[in-house]
Order: structure tokens, then sequence, then C-alpha cells
């Protein structure tokens, strides 16, 4: 389930950011130096559940992305550790970020549905998990608030 970079560990009640990562089609894993400040990727996963957590933007290299229209490592959802047993199937909320439509993490039906772009700032929980349609792995997240 996870898979461990230079022998690091990922422990429940971890402050970790999560990426989706697109080179390898899963999450990267991040140990947090501050609320604010990603450290260094400790390992990948398929699948979890961050507790508590909020989206982070680095706003200088999204404005890099939009630029170059190259990707790179600039949000990321920031939460404590929760591990990776996932009940997410009566979760209706579901995030949806592309640095090239919106500014910030939105709800994902809100925004496709009905064009209204609700940021989502904080969470009780995100659901990471992944979509294999047909060759093509997607993020999905779902969210409680």
């Amino acid at each position: 389930m996870f898979e461990s970079r230079e022998g690091k560990q990922l422990k429940n009640g971890m402050l970790v950011g999560v990426h989706f990562n697109s080179t390898r089609k899963d999450y990267s894993v991040l140990e947090m130096k501050s609320l604010r400040t990603a450290g260094k990727v400790i390992g990948y996963v398929k699948k979890g559940v961050l507790l508590n957590g909020y989206p982070l933007i680095l706003n200088s290299s999204q404005k890099k992305v939009k630029a170059t229209k190259q990707k790179n490592r600039h949000a990321f959802l920031v939460g404590y550790w929760h591990g990776f047993n996932i009940d997410a199937d009566n979760i209706t909320g579901q995030l949806y970020y592309n640095p090239h439509k919106v500014e910030c993490f939105v709800d994902y039906d809100l925004y496709n549905e009905k064009g209204i772009i609700k940021e989502i700032e904080s969470c009780y929980q995100f659901h990471l998990d992944l979509i294999h349609n047909e060759n093509i792995i997607k993020p999905i997240v779902k969210y409680i608030l």
C-alpha cells in the first residue's frame, strides 16, 4: 500500500501533503515541514485518507504552469494521515482542480454541472483514490466538510 522512498515511514497522525503524480499514476506523499511548507517525498500511495486537511496551492508555481503549459508540483492536499481504509461510497463531495480552468480546488459537481465555483478551503476528511478507465488512470478525491 505504501511504497517507501529512501526508507521513510508513513504513520497515522503524521502531517503530510499529497499530490497526484501524473508520471507514476499514483499519489506522492510529502512530509510537511510546517502547515504551509512542503518537504521531500517520503513515498507513494494509490489510496488513503487525510483528516483535518486543506488544499495548498503554491501561487508562483501555478503561474508558471499557466505560462509554460508544463506540469509541475504546485497543488497539494495537506492533512493528517489516517490510513488506507476508504469507505467513500456514500460521500457525495468530490474535488476538482485544473490550473487552466480554476484558481483553486472546487466542488466537482457544482463546477461541471452548474458552472459554480465553490472553493474548498478545509475539510474534515479527504478520501484519495484512483479511477481506472480503459488505459487511463485518474485521481479521484472525495471530501467531507
